[in-house]
């Protein structure tokens, strides 16, 4: 991946001074948080990202527990909601249950990016986006420091992982979605889409056409969690449609929970969020995306938006072991069993029913029109894949044991 330098000054203090108007204040940036070392950078504005050069942006870097760095280590990026900032993102960090997904596993590198600088037509969620993938300052900025600090630190350019919460959570899908040769996987904690039209327009969902001069890469695998009695959550059935007709990878789960940010609350509603390992995803590897799945919950959004109860969408399908050559590649494919889901409202069902794609080939490189061979235990055939160059195989039984599918030509 081409590596983009970032403008990024370290702060020579480490006090943060705000003029406001009852007067000016101070927020004292820490050295470490939960004992892992935390850097702090200003980062200036660079015109050739479209922003002015008196605005600086603040970038914290924490590193992994002591013991646990070096070169290598996973990189999780942190977009933050519209009532946080890059440090009260981190400090949210001091205690369990306060918006849990800032908070980075011990052996990560987390990236902690900023946006109120320019206010509200800068923020994650593509308030000044007019058409597609790349038109924002605030996205080309996020891009740029992601980059460095993978060069900076060393990071393994295979586990780069993007989430947040709220305006966070819909920024992570609008600009997380729109570069999956940078992101791994992609994590929403009940992201406001409500507010704009971002992972529509940059991923050209419906209404809005996709953009032919900007072919998107394969996207990140992605985790959506909302709850259907959530304002915020509005769009929602535009959203599971346009993933689906896209044949994008994700999961989506519900329950009715509001704008939560606590896990152990949210999993009073529904307990099986979490339960996929999506920080396991690689950026070299194939992936599939199940459409269709005979196990899928009916969609509450929007006509049955006051059923409390919770539900998912591709929340029981697992993979694992992915082979590719130039000849083909194969993926066992798996449905998660009760005693790894320990679940009390869901119940992994014996078998299920799913068109599967599989996306992220390098080796295996297929064409419009190319004829392929499939096989998934007993069952084989032929499929020609579609204009996009995309194999699906339609209405594969997917059951708790694993079985391989394995494309051919």
């Amino acid at each position: 991946m081409e590596r983009v330098q970032v403008r990024l000054v370290a702060l020579c203090a480490l006090a943060w001074v705000v003029s406001g108007a009852a007067g000016e204040w101070m927020r004292r940036i820490p050295e470490s948080v939960n004992g892992r070392k935390v850097e702090s950078f200003w980062q200036g504005g660079s015109k050739a990202r479209g922003e002015r050069s008196d605005v600086r942006n603040l970038v914290l870097v924490q590193h992994p527990v002591p013991g646990k760095e070096g070169k290598g280590r996973p990189l999780y990026v942190v977009l933050h909601s519209a009532g946080h900032d890059a440090l009260s993102a981190l400090e949210c960090t001091y205690t369990p249950g306060n918006h849990d997904i800032y908070r980075a596993p011990d052996d990560f590198y987390a990236l902690y990016v900023d946006c109120r600088a320019y206010s509200d037509a800068d923020w994650w969620w593509g308030a000044d986006r007019k058409a597609g993938m790349g038109d924002t300052a605030c996205e080309r900025r996020v891009m740029d420091t992601v980059a460095w600090a993978l060069q900076t630190y060393g990071c393994d350019s295979n586990r780069v992982y993007l989430c947040g919460n709220s305006m966070g959570g819909s920024g992570a899908l609008g600009l997380g979605l729109a570069h999956g040769d940078v992101f791994a996987a992609v994590k929403a904690n009940v992201p406001a889409i409500r507010r704009a039209d971002h992972p529509f327009k940059s991923l050209g969902l419906p209404p809005y056409a996709a953009d032919a001069a900007k072919k998107l890469p394969d996207p990140p695998v992605t985790v959506d969690y909302s709850g259907q009695d959530d304002g915020w959550s509005d769009n929602h059935e535009r959203l599971v449609a346009g993933m689906r007709e896209r044949k994008y990878a994700w999961m989506f789960f519900w329950g009715a929970y509001g704008h939560a940010n606590n896990n152990a609350k949210m999993a009073e509603k529904n307990d099986i969020i979490h339960a996929f390992d999506w920080l396991s995803v690689r950026l070299d590897e194939p992936y599939p995306v199940f459409t269709g799945a005979s196990c899928d919950t009916p969609c509450p959004w929007p006509a049955d938006r006051g059923n409390k109860g919770a539900g998912q969408i591709n929340g029981f399908f697992r993979w694992e072991g992915a082979k590719e050559s130039a000849d083909g590649v194969s993926i066992a494919l798996r449905l998660v069993a009760p005693e790894e889901l320990k679940s009390r409202f869901f119940t992994s069902p014996e078998s299920a029913r799913a068109d599967v794609t599989l996306r992220r080939l390098r080796a295996f490189k297929v064409k419009p029109g190319d004829r392929v061979r499939w096989s998934f235990g007993d069952a084989a055939g032929e499929v020609v894949a579609d204009a996009d160059g995309l194999v699906t195989v339609p209405g594969l039984e997917v059951a708790r044991a694993p079985r391989r599918l394995v494309l051919g030509r």
